[in-house]
């Protein structure tokens, strides 16, 4: 679970001011086009601190590191005219002496969710008084652009407008990034576009900016690790009994195409995570699906599999053969099926882990129903996953296909 919000400590001239920190780029886009950019600050601290707040958003989307520890993702979902920043104590985070606060910023462009507003590929960080300052976003800041990503547009016969499959090679990512003695002083440093902007800060007069900065209004969204249920079906001919629980690893064969079926056992939505190790240039096809199809296309009872096939929207993940090198999709999937397709070449693939990150609005169910006839106990069951399916940082009608507010 993520910590609390702070934004009852949001300084007040941050509100009705414009903002030290600047919107940074990569020098050497137009910000329209299809990206994924890595954006790191180095900075020393003579002491610990009790409180060290920051305030932050990015275009389309970012996730926040600090010393190599997940922090965030965000902005939450607005539009230009109520652009979203997030505001966050990271004391606990840092440490006295050298520390990086790193971001993971993508833009899908013409790709993206119908719901994702989108001005410009860019990332903002304010520290929320002097005391913070010295991680404001400027051209001190190093980028460089992650050419491991690209998309995978999603071809189904159906309305899917929830943005594209992530194609991941390993060969070209800079594994290790966010330590603090990675050297990055061969990157580009960030291009400043235009200060932080928020609303009280506009005059009568002028056109508006990019964006308008608004707090968000909103909890941070739950993310909690899951495991898979079962395995329906595979090829391999075993598989550990505690592959599932993350306690054995799966070795996969050198020069072996596999198929590996989980399932969740209800509808999910989750961020899937793999760790693997060696077999380079093997490719990890991992399809999403709400159920199985007949050869007529047909779903019918969604807890049967025999005879079925998967149709879905996939991503893909080709090893460049290191150690323990885990991925995670920027944007969650939904699932209750997921099928791992493996290819592996000259070199055997140790699949180390593999689980996913529960994500949606944090609610809690505290009321409760109680019924002798168990239907209307599933009914108030279903209710329940369905609330929570369809609730993230707005409410939407099919976190499969279309997460429409």
């Amino acid at each position: 679970m993520l910590f609390s919000q702070l934004t009852g400590q949001i300084n007040p001239d941050l509100l009705k001011s414009r903002w030290p920190a600047s919107w940074i780029t990569h020098p050497q886009i137009q910000g329209d086009e299809y990206g994924v950019y890595l954006f790191k600050k180095t900075f020393k601290l003579d002491t610990e601190k009790e409180s060290f707040i920051v305030h932050v958003s990015g275009d389309n989307r970012y996730k926040l590191f600090v010393n190599g520890k997940y922090v965030c993702n965000g902005p939450a979902r607005g539009d230009i005219m109520n652009w979203r920043f997030e505001s966050l104590d990271i004391a606990k985070y840092l440490k006295k002496g050298q520390n990086v606060i790193a971001a993971i910023v993508w833009n899908f462009t013409s790709l993206r969710p119908v719901a994702q507003f989108s001005y410009k590929t860019g990332f903002i960080l304010q520290g929320n008084t002097s005391n913070e300052s010295m991680v404001n976003t400027n051209k001190s800041w190093y980028v460089m652009k992650d050419t491991a990503y690209s998309p995978i547009p999603v071809n189904l016969k159906d309305y899917y407008v929830v943005g594209p499959g992530e194609e991941f090679h390993g060969n070209y990512h800079p594994w290790n990034w966010m330590n603090p003695d990675y050297d990055v002083t061969n990157w580009p440093h960030a291009k400043e576009t235009s200060k932080g902007i928020p609303l009280l800060s506009i005059k009568e007069y002028g056109n508006p900016p990019g964006y308008i900065l608004t707090p968000r209004k909103i909890p941070l969204m739950e993310e909690t690790p899951q495991r898979f249920a079962r395995i329906r079906r595979s090829d391999l001919d075993e598989i550990p009994r505690d592959f599932l629980t993350g306690k054995r690893s799966l070795a996969v064969p050198a020069n072996a195409k596999v198929k590996v079926l989980f399932d969740q056992d209800n509808l999910t939505n989750a961020y899937p995570v793999l760790t693997i190790s060696k077999g380079k240039n093997s490719v990890i096809k991992l399809t999403y699906a709400e159920s199985l199809f007949t050869n007529k296309n047909e779903k019918g009872n969604r807890n049967d599999i025999e005879g079925k096939k998967i149709i879905g929207n996939y991503d893909m993940v080709i090893s460049d053969g290191g150690a323990e090198q885990t991925f995670q999709t920027l944007w969650w999937r939904t699932f209750r099926y997921l099928e791992m397709e493996i290819e592996t070449k000259d070199e055997p693939l140790l699949i180390t882990d593999f689980y996913s990150i529960f994500t949606g609005y944090p609610f809690r169910e505290k009321a409760s129903f109680k019924c002798d006839d168990p239907l209307f106990t599933d009914i108030w069951n279903v209710g329940w996953r369905t609330q929570r399916l369809c609730a993230g940082e707005t409410f939407f009608d099919c976190p499969y296909y279309e997460q429409l507010p």
